[in-house]
Protein backbone atom coordinates (compact mmCIF):
# COMPACT_ATOMS: atom_id res chain seq x y z
CA UNK A 1 0.00 0.00 0.00
CA UNK A 2 1.38 3.53 -0.77
CA UNK A 3 2.09 5.84 2.09
CA UNK A 4 -0.85 8.34 1.10
CA UNK A 5 -3.29 5.64 1.04
CA UNK A 6 -1.83 5.07 4.25
CA UNK A 7 -2.56 7.78 5.41
CA UNK A 8 -5.69 8.88 4.00
CA UNK A 9 -7.41 5.23 5.05
CA UNK A 10 -5.89 5.69 9.26
CA UNK A 11 -7.24 9.65 9.06
CA UNK A 12 -10.38 8.25 7.66
CA UNK A 13 -10.65 5.70 10.64
CA UNK A 14 -9.84 7.73 12.85
CA UNK A 15 -12.28 10.31 11.95
CA UNK A 16 -15.43 7.67 11.90
CA UNK A 17 -14.23 6.36 15.61
CA UNK A 18 -14.13 10.56 16.91
CA UNK A 19 -17.65 10.52 15.69
CA UNK A 20 -18.95 7.59 17.06
CA UNK A 21 -17.53 8.54 20.37
CA UNK A 22 -18.89 12.05 19.72
CA UNK A 23 -22.38 10.70 19.08
CA UNK A 24 -21.98 8.13 22.25
CA UNK A 25 -20.78 11.38 24.44
CA UNK A 26 -23.95 13.64 23.06
CA UNK A 27 -26.95 10.84 23.88
CA UNK A 28 -25.00 10.32 26.89
CA UNK A 29 -25.08 14.12 28.25
CA UNK A 30 -28.79 14.29 26.36
CA UNK A 31 -30.01 11.35 28.59
CA UNK A 32 -28.30 12.74 31.63
CA UNK A 33 -30.17 16.19 31.27
CA UNK A 34 -33.37 14.01 31.14
CA UNK A 35 -33.11 12.76 34.02
CA UNK A 36 -31.98 15.92 36.29
CA UNK A 37 -32.61 19.36 34.20
CA UNK A 38 -29.77 21.90 35.38
CA UNK A 39 -30.64 23.95 37.74
CA UNK A 40 -29.84 27.52 39.09
CA UNK A 41 -28.90 28.09 42.36
CA UNK A 42 -32.52 29.15 43.76
CA UNK A 43 -34.62 26.70 41.38
CA UNK A 44 -35.96 23.02 41.66
CA UNK A 45 -37.58 20.78 39.74
CA UNK A 46 -40.48 18.72 38.81
CA UNK A 47 -40.68 15.97 36.42
CA UNK A 48 -44.12 14.34 35.46
CA UNK A 49 -43.62 10.69 34.02
CA UNK A 50 -46.30 9.33 32.42
CA UNK A 51 -44.98 5.65 32.68
CA UNK A 52 -44.92 4.95 28.86
CA UNK A 53 -42.02 7.08 27.82
CA UNK A 54 -43.51 9.83 27.73
CA UNK A 55 -41.83 12.83 30.03
CA UNK A 56 -42.27 16.16 31.13
CA UNK A 57 -40.17 18.39 32.78
CA UNK A 58 -40.28 21.83 34.78
CA UNK A 59 -38.10 24.09 36.35
CA UNK A 60 -38.28 27.11 38.36
CA UNK A 61 -37.65 29.38 41.53
CA UNK A 62 -38.13 27.60 44.52
CA UNK A 63 -39.95 30.27 46.68
CA UNK A 64 -39.98 29.82 50.38
CA UNK A 65 -43.21 27.89 51.90
CA UNK A 66 -44.28 26.87 49.29
CA UNK A 67 -45.65 23.00 48.89
CA UNK A 68 -46.13 20.76 46.21
CA UNK A 69 -50.01 20.78 46.24
CA UNK A 70 -49.62 24.33 45.74
CA UNK A 71 -47.30 24.18 42.75
CA UNK A 72 -49.28 21.66 40.99
CA UNK A 73 -52.44 23.92 41.47
CA UNK A 74 -50.37 27.12 40.05
CA UNK A 75 -49.00 24.83 37.19
CA UNK A 76 -53.10 23.89 36.78
CA UNK A 77 -54.27 27.65 36.66
CA UNK A 78 -51.35 28.16 34.23
CA UNK A 79 -53.12 25.67 31.60
CA UNK A 80 -49.66 24.04 32.08
CA UNK A 81 -51.35 20.41 33.60
CA UNK A 82 -54.36 19.30 34.48
CA UNK A 83 -54.69 17.98 38.30
CA UNK A 84 -57.30 16.59 41.01
CA UNK A 85 -56.84 15.78 44.44
CA UNK A 86 -58.20 13.97 46.88
CA UNK A 87 -59.06 14.94 50.86
CA UNK A 88 -57.58 11.80 52.80
CA UNK A 89 -57.53 11.07 56.74
CA UNK A 90 -53.68 11.35 55.86
CA UNK A 91 -54.08 14.97 54.12
CA UNK A 92 -54.21 15.77 50.22
CA UNK A 93 -53.48 13.28 47.87
CA UNK A 94 -52.64 13.48 43.73
CA UNK A 95 -56.07 11.78 42.73
CA UNK A 96 -55.44 12.53 38.69
CA UNK A 97 -52.95 14.36 36.61
CA UNK A 98 -52.98 15.40 33.05
CA UNK A 99 -56.49 13.05 32.94
CA UNK A 100 -54.86 9.56 34.19
CA UNK A 101 -56.18 8.92 37.26
CA UNK A 102 -55.61 6.28 40.02
CA UNK A 103 -56.75 3.06 38.89
CA UNK A 104 -54.69 -0.11 38.85
CA UNK A 105 -51.75 2.28 38.50
CA UNK A 106 -51.05 5.40 40.75
CA UNK A 107 -49.32 8.55 40.95
CA UNK A 108 -46.29 8.01 43.21
CA UNK A 109 -44.10 11.45 44.37
CA UNK A 110 -40.71 11.03 44.62
CA UNK A 111 -38.08 13.90 46.53
CA UNK A 112 -34.61 13.44 45.83
CA UNK A 113 -35.33 9.85 45.39
CA UNK A 114 -37.32 9.41 48.17
CA UNK A 115 -40.91 8.58 47.76
CA UNK A 116 -43.01 10.69 49.59
CA UNK A 117 -46.65 9.17 51.21
CA UNK A 118 -47.73 11.95 53.35
CA UNK A 119 -50.55 14.93 52.60
CA UNK A 120 -49.13 17.33 49.66
CA UNK A 121 -49.72 19.78 51.69
CA UNK A 122 -46.79 19.35 53.66
CA UNK A 123 -43.98 18.63 51.31
CA UNK A 124 -42.19 22.02 51.18
CA UNK A 125 -39.65 22.33 47.71
CA UNK A 126 -36.63 23.75 48.70
CA UNK A 127 -33.40 25.00 46.13
CA UNK A 128 -32.14 22.13 44.09
CA UNK A 129 -35.03 19.91 45.09
CA UNK A 130 -36.38 17.39 42.26
CA UNK A 131 -39.67 16.10 43.01
CA UNK A 132 -40.99 12.82 40.37
CA UNK A 133 -44.25 12.40 39.56
CA UNK A 134 -44.51 8.85 38.46
CA UNK A 135 -47.84 6.89 37.35
CA UNK A 136 -47.18 3.70 38.25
Amino acid sequence: MKKGNLIFWTVFVLSIIGVIFSLQNNTLLKKKAENKPLLSKNQASLIIDYGNGKKRFFKGEAVEGLDLKTLLELLTEEKKITSEFRKTQKGFILESLEGLKNNSKSWKCYLNGTLIEEDLEKVFIHPGDQIRLVYE
